[in-house]
């Protein structure tokens, strides 16, 4: 008798022990994205100078478009919340021609505006390369992979390369995204600041093959 109930005991311990394995080999998620962004003129940049007609601001904004490489990383025993990662790049143009401003009244020479970044008349284009981490709220709890409404935040580092001094080519700032999702496809709006640039923009993105460990 003690033969039968031993080959029980092991075969009920192996199959809870097997389960729990594929348990734990299943709790977390990671689905790959690529995305690609277009900001909006931001922030409204001038600078004074002088010329035949008198004083004159020139006024001009900067606009962008990139794409960044992602991964929403998610733990099945916390539904509806992911943590995002991702890195990539942007680049930022204003306009060759901004408009001027013809004033009567004495203005000084330089940037009005906080020479942070973009405040620097003479800095022209640049590439901006974020690196970020934030907090994404996802719903529906489950069939997300379907249909998804997604808000979060990001705290991102920004390496830029541009005519700027090397200590400035380091930047920290964040981003607030929205946004919904139809299968493989995501779209939304997000708000992006950093120095003193801030822009509006939107986005489309494409997930990868998820990945379960």
């Amino acid at each position: 008798m003690k033969i039968p109930w031993t080959a029980a005991l092991l075969i009920t311990f192996s199959t809870m022990a097997f389960a729990q394995y594929q348990d734990n080999t299943k709790e977390w998620r990671i689905f790959p994205e690529i995305q690609v962004v277009r900001y909006f003129p931001g922030h409204q940049f001038s600078s004074n100078s002088y010329n035949f007609f008198g004083p004159t601001t020139f006024q001009y904004q900067y606009s962008g478009f990139g794409g960044a490489v992602g991964a929403r990383v998610m733990n099945r025993t916390i539904p509806g919340l992911a943590l995002t990662l991702s890195g990539g790049a942007v680049s930022f143009y204003k306009p060759q021609l901004g408009y001027t401003v013809t004033s009567a009244v004495p203005v000084q020479t330089g940037s009005t505006a906080a020479s942070l970044l973009a405040g620097d008349e003479n800095l022209g284009d640049f590439f901006a390369f974020p690196i970020s981490v934030g907090l994404q709220g996802i719903w529906p709890l489950d069939g997300f992979d379907k249909f998804r409404l997604f808000a979060g935040i990001e705290a991102s580092g920004y390496f830029i390369d541009g005519s700027v001094a090397p200590h400035a080519q380091s930047r920290f700032g964040y981003s607030a995204i929205g946004g919904f999702g139809i299968g493989i496809v995501d779209l939304g709006v997000r708000y992006s600041q950093f120095a003193d640039m801030n822009n509006m923009g939107v986005f489309v993105g494409f997930c990868l093959k998820p990945y379960e460990f």
